[in-house]
């Protein structure tokens, strides 16, 4: 019977409405797309849209996973303690350059800091900074990223297409892989 109770109190960490923000798409300093009202987050397995989320990024404003629409974008989550997310963050703004010109974005979402709680602002700034970040890097303030992370293994990668349809994962990401993944979603 607890268990049973204990089955029924787990939240579903995804929300249908268009940028999850409460006061629609959120004013922040990334690329901003219109999506269409009737866009329907699913999860992040392949073929699914994503589900959309709202969450503070390293210059404190809110940022809706959904206002990457209409571009092609990776979804990192990494956190900072992780040696793999270290090593992916340092080739990640030289990748994020070499698609300037194609409506592409790089987004780093920090799962936990340090001492696994959901790392703060300054935290952010300090991972951008360390790893001469230009992109978003964002706090799971909203849990949402424990729908994407498999077995409590980091990185997890995903690529989204302009549709924000979850093009590809990579369980065992590199610059590579993930210039290979972008491509092909491009």
């Amino acid at each position: 019977m607890l268990l049973t109770v204990l089955l029924a109190c787990i939240p579903e960490l995804t929300s249908p409405k268009v940028g999850a923000c409460a006061e629609g798409l959120p004013e922040n300093q990334w690329p901003v797309g219109e999506p269409p009202v009737d866009l329907v987050g699913e999860g992040y397995e392949v073929g699914e849209v994503a589900s959309d989320s709202c969450v503070p990024d390293q210059n404190g404003d809110d940022v809706a996973l959904w206002q990457f629409y209409g571009r092609v974008w990776v979804l990192d989550v990494s956190t900072m303690w992780c040696a793999p997310c270290q090593v992916l963050a340092h080739g990640l703004q030289e990748l994020a350059d070499g698609y300037a010109e194609e409506d592409f974005s790089y987004v780093t979402v920090l799962a936990e800091d340090l001492g696994s709680d959901v790392p703060d602002n300054a935290e952010l700034n300090e991972w951008a900074d360390n790893f001469g970040i230009q992109e978003p890097v964002l706090a799971d303030e909203a849990g949402f990223s424990s729908g994407i992370v498999r077995n409590g293994t980091y990185p997890a990668v995903l690529i989204i297409g302009r549709d924000m349809v979850v093009h590809e994962r990579l369980d065992v990401p590199s610059d590579e892989a993930i210039i290979e993944a972008v491509n092909a979603a491009l």
